[in-house]
């Protein structure tokens, strides 16, 4: 399993609605036979969670 937090360099899965200093929340994995078109942690705000967009087939 490949974690895409880390592959796509994503510096944190949290909001400015968490105050605290934990910068994930939230994490994806994949398989490797799962092709990845685009990944991202968007900049959306409408919890402490970022929402994440996952485009794959």
């Amino acid at each position: 399993m490949e974690n895409l937090i880390r592959r796509h360099h994503i510096k944190s899965t949290r909001t400015s609605y968490y105050a605290k200093d934990e910068k994930f929340a939230d994490y994806v994995f994949v398989s490797p036979d799962i092709n990845v078109n685009h990944f991202s942690a968007m900049a959306d705000e409408v919890s402490d969670h970022a929402p994440l967009l996952l485009d794959f087939n």
